[in-house]
């Protein structure tokens, strides 16, 4: 018999990153200890598009590279104690001192378009897109993946509850998404 495990057990096996109840337990340390940190949320725009096009297990090898990318990048601003989660398929979660926040967002951004080119076939790299399938079944032209980041900086005293920083991630990530290639959203809103 299979051990009870969150749903996202093949995410933390593929990436060996904390999954979804790991994240929300160190959101929720954040907000009861009052820490001075953001909570930086990614997603791969054009993900699907990529794995109908190239298959699942070069989608696998993107999600290790996206993983690489986001070590990396809080190894870049010296910050050892940053935490990284992989809440399943492409979305990611990185939690590092407010301060620190948009270095990070453009570490990651920087070295993610750097070099995600390389999963794409030399065609495709050229002409900076692909041709795959829509969610309609259509025949769609796709750009390269870039990485949409939403940040929700709690040192700002607005949030007392992990699902209050998820939603408003979620709400601050249509705002990344709504940007043409990679972007980052910080959200802005400070306790009245």
């Amino acid at each position: 018999m299979m051990p009870e495990i969150d749903g996202y057990e093949v995410c933390r096996r593929l990436t060996k990153m904390p999954g979804n109840n790991s994240v929300a337990a160190r959101i929720n340390q954040a907000l009861s200890h009052n820490e001075n940190v953001c909570v930086i949320y990614s997603d791969l725009d054009n993900f699907k598009a990529f794995n109908d096009k190239y298959g699942f297990a070069l989608g696998d090898d993107v999600m290790m590279y996206t993983s690489q990318v986001l070590k990396d990048a809080t190894l870049s601003i010296n910050d050892d104690d940053a935490f990284i989660g992989h809440i399943g398929g492409d979305d990611f979660v990185v939690v590092v001192p407010s301060d620190r926040a948009q270095a990070t967002a453009d570490a990651i951004s920087h070295q993610f378009d750097e070099g995600i080119v390389k999963f794409y076939n030399p065609e495709d790299a050229a002409a900076k897109c692909i041709q795959s399938i829509n969610r309609k079944g259509e025949k769609q032209i796709f750009p390269l993946m870039s990485i949409s980041m939403a940040g929700v900086d709690l040192s700002h005293g607005c949030y007392e509850q992990y699902i209050e920083v998820n939603d408003a991630c979620a709400e601050v990530k249509k705002i990344a998404k709504g940007m043409p290639g990679g972007a980052f959203a910080l959200d802005r809103r400070r306790r009245k």
